[in-house]
């Protein structure tokens, strides 16, 4: 199954329901939202049944002391809906990373580290990602970040022992194809079933071909841990649809996992 695990919301009216139907149209099979802007109505949305059988995800993107983190939990209502996860957000105290691992521990869902290597934030976590605990997984790129973040992230990351995510991180208000998206091992139609796959470490970070307007000179540039295939071939249909077999096998450690050049190389 292959969704965007960082989806941003655009201001403006109709803009969380383009961001869902793009991501339908690029053949993902899901969308997690974590624009901690757009995270409530996201959430009443997918209470209300208005995304119809498409599966959309909710977490919400915190800064912390260390760096900015995804959380997730299995419940919507009332932690999203009702914004509670508020309580230990400040503009004037960012929470430390220990509280807000301790917030997913307290409502059964997970912390994912993004942005670890992005120089634009104001706080990142760099290399005290490898002195995390209790974090599901660490981001290794996004649409939105510069080529020296996500070629730093993936030389770092690559060698921790966490699983590794992407998403695209995409603010513009017209999104074209994703550039990285995150394989999971295993299906998740509900909130419930995303957090539990992301726990069990089941997922990989995937480069899709031809997306974000990337240039010629960067679709051309090799994989830094050892050539991982053709970026851009096989990735499956964009409806959805992928061959068969194209799952890669399941790595515990860094170095990325091999689908033999059918389909996106995986990050792990």
């Amino acid at each position: 199954m292959l969704i965007d695990l960082h989806a941003y919301v655009p201001h403006g009216p109709g803009s969380l329901v383009r961001v869902v139907e793009n991501a339908r149209r690029s053949g993902l099979d899901g969308v997690c939202i974590v624009d901690r802007n757009a995270a409530r109505d996201a959430a009443r949305g997918v209470l209300e049944g208005r995304f119809g059988d498409y599966p959309v995800f909710v977490g919400v993107e915190i800064s912390s002391r260390s760096g900015d983190a995804i959380l997730i939990v299995p419940a919507l209502d009332p932690f999203v809906t009702r914004e509670e996860w508020r309580a230990v957000d400040s503009l004037n105290s960012r929470p430390t990373l220990a509280t807000l691992q301790g917030l997913a521990e307290a409502e059964g869902g997970v912390l994912l580290l993004s942005h670890p290597y992005d120089r634009s934030r104001k706080v990142a976590m760099w290399d005290r990602h490898f002195l995390a605990k209790r974090v599901a997984g660490v981001e290794i790129a996004t649409g939105g970040a510069d080529e020296r973040a996500n070629a730093l992230a993936m030389d770092a990351v690559s060698r921790a022992l966490f699983p590794v995510f992407a998403g695209s991180a995409d603010r513009r208000e017209r999104q074209g194809l994703p550039r990285w998206a995150t394989l999971l091992g295993a299906q998740a139609k509900t909130q419930a079933e995303l957090v539990a796959v992301l726990a069990a470490g089941d997922f990989w970070a995937v480069e899709l071909g031809g997306g974000g307007g990337r240039s010629d000179r960067d679709s051309g540039r090799g994989d830094r841990d050892g050539g991982r295939g053709d970026r851009d071939s096989g990735r499956g249909d964009r409806d959805g649809r992928r061959s068969e077999g194209s799952r890669p096998p399941h790595r515990s450690g860094g170095g990325g996992g091999g689908s033999g050049g059918r389909g996106p190389r995986p990050r792990r």
